[in-house]
């Protein structure tokens, strides 16, 4: 049954329609969303909201709010080109500063407690420069050039000793906090190679467990990011200073970590929640895929963590071996496991949930990895229907989908159903598709093809799957109340996705 929409929040949110069903329990926002309704009277419901509970917002401020657009962060370990988060993300400068000093060693040949030392050591370092040097680029000068470079690694990594832990030694901090399921990752590869690595958050468990009456939209509480008070920890233990101070106008710094990973044969998008523990999470399943890994193994790598101050290596259950714990703690860390605490106050048994997908462009598979340790997430590659020599993908976006050609050109329409009457209305036409070049253009109705009727998105699948490469359609549009024939030829060749 598909469930009722409050009026008042449909300027935000309308049911998915997949063809011609309405999916229950999924919504979209509308275009309006984009904006959060702001110059409209419904922008009221939110502000009166806030203020009902001691917030300060002011319709004006909220107006101004605008998405930046900024350059990614590029670097190369071990063969592997990585792209991932600037500031405001503290994720990736940390995992540059980890992974370049890191590179210089031969982990697959060290024993377990050697490798753990070194990784944690480079922890150590990289939360220590994210608590004094990193926030909004916009309000403070961010060293990101030095920070990320490769002499200033090698600076760091001769600090390390290798046999002996540097104490963090500066100032005291708080208890690693139990994991809570208030981020999402996704990781995509699609047919032609393109990718996604997306982090959203509402930052610790609902948010700030406020929803504005009116507009059905929880609010999160990222204020927490900022350093509030100098030098204390936040509800994630870390610590900032003046560099992540709060301030009108100002972004707070995070922990998102979305990545790239490219070497000469292969592609990983990887990411994760999990508050500060992201970075190294994703520092791990970066070192699994530079181990040759395959996509669900990274993603069910064990976990440990360190974060500069509290100055202990957290672990997940049964992550390191006890001998290796031993040895680490003769090493002079302070090493705690679930199975150590007795005070009721311990680092969850398991954390995170990182969502993997990898491209083996030698022999161009497609894998994914999805945590074991969370029921919420999975991984899938969609297979791509192959009918009388023609791949096809139908796959949905949204309430449309496109036809495309596996790993090559599409035919170039985004359809959905018609509101009214038969037929299904193109919504988007890819330039210099097969579509564009008989044309079809948007808003044209799709009546019949091959003197086939064409009563809806679904009756155009299914003629869809009967075509073969290489032929000629001919396409009924109603365009305007006035009906048209065009001529589409379908190309022969299917070519390989290239990124």
């Amino acid at each position: 049954m598909i469930p009722e929409m409050d009026p008042r929040h449909a300027i935000l949110f309308e049911p998915v329609k997949i063809g011609p069903v309405t999916a229950p329990n999924r919504f979209y926002q509308t275009p309006h969303a984009t904006g959060f309704g702001w110059q409209r009277p419904q922008s009221g419901a939110a502000l009166r909201g806030v203020k009902a509970e001691g917030g300060e917002w002011s319709a004006q401020e909220l107006s101004a709010y605008r998405i930046r657009e900024r350059t990614p962060i590029r670097f190369e370990y071990d063969g592997w080109q990585i792209v991932t988060a600037p500031p405001p993300s503290s994720g990736g400068i940390a995992l540059a500063q980890m992974l370049q000093m890191l590179e210089p060693w031969d982990l697959k040949s060290l024993t377990q407690t050697q490798r753990t030392h070194l990784v944690t050591e480079a922890m150590r370092r990289a939360f220590r420069d994210r608590t004094f040097y990193l926030g909004d680029p916009d309000f403070v000068k961010v060293p990101q050039r030095t920070l990320v470079s490769p002499e200033y690694a090698a600076g760091l990594r001769a600090t390390i000793h290798p046999g002996k832990a540097t104490p963090s030694d500066m100032l005291s901090g708080s208890q690693t906090p139990l994991e809570d399921e208030d981020t999402t990752h996704f990781s995509i590869i699609d047919a032609e190679g393109n990718r996604v690595a997306g982090t959203q958050t509402v930052n610790l468990l609902f948010g700030s467990g406020l929803i504005a009456p009116g507009t059905g939209v929880l609010l999160n509480n990222e204020m927490d990011d900022f350093a509030l008070k100098s030098g204390t920890p936040n509800a994630f233990g870390v610590m900032g200073y003046e560099a992540n101070a709060p301030q009108a106008g100002k972004r707070m710094l995070s922990s998102m970590t979305p990545t790239f990973m490219e070497s000469k044969n292969r592609v990983a998008v990887l990411g994760s929640p999990g508050g500060s523990r992201i970075i190294t999470m994703v520092l791990l399943g970066a070192l699994g895929y530079a181990d040759g890994l395959d996509a669900q193994s990274v993603a069910a790598l064990p976990r440990y963590h360190h974060q500069w101050m509290p100055d202990a290596l957290s672990t997940e259950g049964n992550a390191l071996p006890a001998d290796v714990v031993a040895a680490l703690r003769a090493m002079g860390h302070t090493v705690n496991t679930p199975e150590d605490a007795t005070d009721g106050r311990r680092s969850s048994d398991t954390w995170g949930n990182l969502q993997t997908v990898s491209w083996d462009k030698s022999g161009n598979l497609i894998s994914t990895g999805s945590d074991p340790r969370n029921p919420v997430g999975s991984g899938k590659v969609a297979e791509l229907k192959i009918a009388k020599g023609m791949p096809l993908d139908m796959s949905k976006l949204g309430e449309s989908f496109d036809f495309i050609f596996n790993d090559g050109p599409k035919i170039g329409i985004s359809i959905e159903d018609v509101t009214e009457g038969s037929g299904a209305k193109v919504l988007e036409v890819t330039e210099g598709s097969p579509a564009a070049k008989a044309g079809i253009a948007k808003n044209d109705i799709i009546t019949a093809v091959d003197g086939a009727a064409i009563k809806d998105v679904t009756a155009l699948q299914e003629k869809a799957e009967t075509l073969e490469a290489g032929v000629t359609l001919t396409v009924k549009l109603n365009r305007d109340g006035k009906s048209k024939e065009v001529t589409v030829k379908i190309p022969k060749k299917v070519k390989k996705a290239n990124i």
